[in-house]
């Protein structure tokens, strides 16, 4: 290593272990794997999917890491933990119904999808949860193709629904888990999300816009994640949108 790399390992390792002993106490109970997440009162929960990766890399690390999701299932869930002061300090597999193989490819992906050295700190240190794609729109992990010197009309662009963009329809909805433990506190209500829907149909970069409480949160944006769409149009041109979406938890 560099002399500047062996002084980012270092810096981490003494960053890690001044955790103050309650703080690490709760971070290590929050990353016990349970069938239901117990966050924080004052934690900021933020889920995305993975997003700018290597192109080729997701369906590369699938075949090597043996993982075989099912084709419309996201194929594993990894949550990061944030320092004190806004860095990531740890990362884990959060509950989701894939195999060991499959989440060990999501930590990967979720380690490479960090935010780069030039965007930290976090100052909020929040705790994010990274949705891996569903496994027939690994394109959603991918960076965009480099256009060349001139890009045909709209290319790779994301445009807002209306005029003459056709909205998109959707095509495949999976219904999002309701935890007993939200419906015995007596929480429901209507989650607001923001994804990017391909020119393929996927759903990419979802994010919480307006929560109800952060479990039902992340139920609500995992379940988006893994939707389908016939995709928005211009005439006869498919074309990626930004797209707002309601899921609605009720008690009844």
């Amino acid at each position: 290593m560099t002399g500047e790399e062996r002084e980012a390992v270092r810096q981490r390792y003494n960053l890690r272990n001044a955790i103050a002993p309650k703080e690490a106490e709760q971070a290590r109970g929050w990353w016990e794997k349970t069938s239901e997440i117990r966050p924080a009162r004052d934690r900021r929960f933020v889920f995305r999917t993975f997003s700018g990766l290597p192109r080729g890399v997701a369906s590369d690390a699938i075949t090597v890491g043996k993982c075989r999701p099912p084709r419309k299932e996201i194929f594993g869930v990894a949550a990061v933990w944030y320092s004190p002061d806004g860095r990531p300090g740890q990362i884990r597999s959060y509950e989701s119904p894939a195999s060991e193989a499959c989440e060990a490819v999501a930590l990967a992906l979720a380690s490479i999808s960090l935010a780069r050295d030039d965007e930290f700190p976090i100052g909020e240190a929040p705790d994010f949860l990274f949705g891996a794609a569903r496994s027939d729109c690994l394109g959603v992990l991918d960076e965009l193709e480099v256009c060349p010197s001139v890009c045909p009309e709209d290319r790779d662009e994301t445009l807002a629904v209306g005029g003459r963009v056709t909205p998109p329809r959707i095509a495949d909805r999976v219904e999002p888990r309701y935890p007993e433990a939200s419906r015995l506190a007596g929480k429901q209500g209507v989650v607001t999300i923001e994804a990017i829907i391909t020119a393929d149909g996927c759903v990419a970069e979802v994010s919480v816009l307006q929560g109800v409480d952060p479990i039902l949160d992340v139920e609500a944006a995992r379940a988006v994640a893994q939707w389908k769409y016939q995709p928005a149009r211009i005439g006869e041109r498919a074309v990626r949108v930004y797209l707002t979406v309601s899921v609605t938890f009720r008690l009844t």
